[in-house]
């Protein structure tokens, strides 16, 4: 007698391939043949029809799952029905055959009731072990008596699509709404499956925008058909494309955008003004002293970045002593940004505005005052920018003097410089160099100390005409002076 091969088990699961029925492997077929009953977790694949027209699956009984995505709250419970369902089938579930039966959608052969003395084949689209959440179900279920067969995944037509291999890239597969929920935990080439509708595809091109998430995003459609399709992706193609269950995008050097960073950032101030005693108790006005703080700590690692950069002779990228500068600006910008979210949490909480009211109102402000941009106006150069700027603030304001609009509690030659600006777009017309000159010499020769005052605002009128940032000359100056004592 011949040693017998290990018993079969009670449900084999088999892959359809991704496409047609040109992608379902020869042990998939005979698995079907051979089996007393074949399930199918959705027969909206696009092989089926002609598969279960072939004369070695005729004689089987062929059931779809479809009815159950209809009747359930979510694919979770539709999972955990067909689970049920074959595990009674194989005989080790509560339900008879006809119970496990019932609700199921009879695609092809007799209708069965009794028990099954074979096996049953339960059949999904793709490979059964990729990205099949019910197959890893029936799996922790029934443990041995489940023989999975190997399939073609829509994951193989994908790397050779976009000439990947997934071994040396590290691609890695994800479904798009895990993607979406958590994006921080992906880096590096990504297949992003189940893309299946435009509105997520939006939300996903939203958060790997090619230039700032990704360097580029592929839509990968009906993989394997007649109809397939390979198109670059951007945030406006997007809308033109459709997208359905045979829909995935190849994300190429996937970083969490800005966008997500933003949100996530805006959590964290949240939950410090709940839970942190001295965030709590913080007021728009007890914070502006630490506002203020950091803005001129962003000027400082300003001004230190680019002495370094003049240094190194730095014209481009950063490196060594500069990089890490540029390292210090960024947290400084962080510090100034985390004041931005306070202030909008705190109004938020008072029911005035939220984060996505400040957003928006400075979108539009942007887009209303630069109609040179956004609405076609020509213009000359910087200065009659800068004019229709003071110009169409002064409109929306009503502004009916030069200082109106400035912050008196500014740097007073910093006010100085923005009054005398500002005062252009009333008609005023600064003196010519010499002149101005002349001024800030007769008023130095005076020396008189109500004329102190004077002599700072001509100084300031003067540093305006040679287009000189007199504060930060004077602050530079002050520097200067301080390390002759270092020297010293």
């Amino acid at each position: 007698m011949g040693a017998s091969g290990p018993p079969k088990a009670r449900v084999a699961v088999v892959g359809l391939g991704p496409g047609g029925e040109g992608t379902v492997t020869l042990a998939a077929l005979d698995t079907m043949a051979s089996a007393d009953v074949v399930v199918l977790r959705t027969a909206v694949h696009p092989g089926v029809r002609e598969l279960f027209t072939r004369p070695e699956l005729a004689a089987s009984s062929v059931y779809s799952c479809d009815p159950l995505y209809l009747t359930s709250s979510d694919f979770e419970e539709v999972y955990a029905s067909i689970v049920e369902r074959l595990t009674s089938l194989a005989g080790m579930g509560e339900l008879s055959a006809g119970q496990a039966l019932a609700g199921l959608e009879l695609l092809s052969g007799p209708l069965r009731q009794e028990p099954f003395k074979g096996r049953v084949a339960y059949a999904v689209p793709g490979s059964p072990l990729v990205a099949e959440r019910s197959v890893e179900l029936l799996v922790g279920r029934m443990g041995g008596e489940v023989e999975v067969v190997p399939g073609l995944s829509f994951f193989d037509l994908a790397a050779s699509r976009v000439q990947v291999d997934p071994f040396s890239s590290s691609l890695t597969l994800v479904d798009a709404e895990e993607l979406l929920a958590r994006p921080g935990r992906y880096t590096g080439d990504l297949l992003v499956a189940q893309v299946w509708s435009a509105e997520l595809a939006a939300e996903l091109l939203g958060l790997v925008s090619p230039g700032e998430g990704c360097r580029r995003a592929l839509l990968l459609s009906h993989l394997g058909l007649e109809e397939e399709r390979v198109v670059e992706l951007t945030g406006r193609s997007a809308s033109e494309e459709s997208f359905d269950h045979l829909s995935s995008v190849f994300v190429q050097g996937f970083t969490a955008s800005a966008a997500h960073s933003f949100m996530e950032l805006a959590e964290v101030v949240g939950k410090l003004r709940i839970e942190c005693p001295w965030d709590r108790k913080q007021t728009h006005k007890s914070l502006g002293k630490h506002l203020l703080e950091e803005s001129y700590e962003v000027l400082d690692a300003i001004d230190t970045l680019e002495a370094a950069r003049a240094a190194d002779g730095a014209d481009g990228g950063y490196a060594g002593e500069v990089q890490y500068l540029a390292d210090e600006l960024a947290g400084e910008l962080g510090d100034l940004l985390v004041q931005v979210f306070f202030h909008a949490v705190i109004a938020a909480e008072e029911g005035y505005f939220d984060l996505a009211f400040v957003m928006e109102s400075i979108r539009a402000k942007l887009i209303r005052r630069h109609p040179h941009v956004f609405a076609g106006l020509e213009v000359s150069g910087v200065e009659e920018v800068l004019s229709n700027w003071e110009e169409i603030k002064r409109a929306e304001k009503e502004i009916s003097e030069p200082a109106e609009s400035v912050p008196s509690s500014m740097p007073a030659l910093l006010y100085a410089a923005k009054v005398i600006r500002k005062a252009q777009a009333f008609g005023y017309r600064p003196p010519e160099p010499g002149e101005a000159a002349s001024r800030l010499a007769m008023l130095a020769g005076s020396a008189q100390p109500e004329s102190l005052g004077e002599l700072a605002f001509a100084l300031a009128e003067l540093a305006k005409l040679a287009g000189v940032d007199l504060e930060a000359e004077l602050r530079q100056a002050t520097r200067d002076f301080s390390a002759r004592f270092r020297e010293v």
